[in-house]
């Protein structure tokens, strides 16, 4: 389902980007790793939103942090390959 959300200056899912880390249930929710390649990212919080949205029918909390970097080196070759118009 999270691959329906689409970077939105990459012409990528947040999936292959490598954005979506560890999913795990517990206490009656789904915990979803939401990884940043770097701080301040001015669209954070509308893909926060879009994620629990999307999984509208679970109680789901996105827990942002920051790519290690390995992630974020490969996040940036996909962006520089896939950059939108």
């Amino acid at each position: 389902m999270l691959k329906q959300i689409k970077h939105p200056g990459i012409d990528l899912d947040i999936v292959e980007l490598g954005m979506i880390g560890k999913i795990r249930e517990g206490s009656g929710k789904v915990i979803i790793e939401f990884r940043l390649p770097f701080r301040g990212i001015p669209k954070k919080q509308m893909i926060m939103d879009q994620i629990k949205e999307i999984l509208n029918d679970r109680v789901v909390e996105v827990k942002p942090c920051l790519m290690n970097r390995e992630h974020k080196a490969r996040f940036i070759e996909l962006a520089q390959e896939n950059w939108g118009p």
